[in-house]
């Protein structure tokens, strides 16, 4: 009975975390045919501060910084904040998923020591495991079994073991 309370809780959150993902990607949609850079920047960066492995936010953030010129600015604004506040685990999410969607060398080194900095965080772990796993390393699949096992979403826990039974 806790269980399917806990699981029904969760896919509300996901639900809501969905339907306001959905809010600011139209807004930010909508932002950027006008010429307000900053307050689409603003929105789009909203949306992955809330849902961190989300991907519209992510990819239309990106597109933004690359189609502006702007494209070493994303990857600053996320160091400058994680200057400011170092143990924000999702912020390091994001980030890492910026410099694998960028490409930059960075990703690698950067994700290794978020990981080491933050071994309780399943996003981070479960982003680890993407990159991982593009490489080919047999170790994604142990860094997939980690997330797993540290996450307390429980639907979460279920796409992601999903996904290590597909792997495995």
């Amino acid at each position: 009975m806790k269980w399917s309370f806990q699981f029904i809780a969760m896919r509300s959150a996901i639900i809501a975390a969905s339907i306001f993902s959905s809010f600011i990607l139209h807004s930010a949609s909508f932002s950027q045919s006008s010429p307000d850079f900053d307050k689409t920047s603003l929105a789009l960066r909203t949306a992955l501060h809330f849902d961190p492995v989300a991907e519209g936010p992510l990819k239309k953030l990106v597109q933004l910084y690359i189609s502006t010129g702007r494209r070493p600015e994303l990857p600053a604004l996320y160091l400058s904040h994680l200057s400011q506040y170092p143990d924000d685990a999702n912020a390091r999410v994001a980030l890492a998923r910026i410099y694998l969607d960028l490409n930059d060398d960075r990703a690698a080194d950067f994700l290794r020591d978020s990981v080491e900095k933050h071994p309780q965080s399943a996003l981070l772990a479960w982003t680890h495991h993407q990159f991982l796993a593009t490489r080919l390393e047999p170790r994604a699949l142990d860094e997939l079994d980690r997330a797993i096992s540290i996450e307390q979403s429980t639907a979460r826990r279920v796409l992601w073991l999903d996904e290590l039974l597909k792997l495995a």
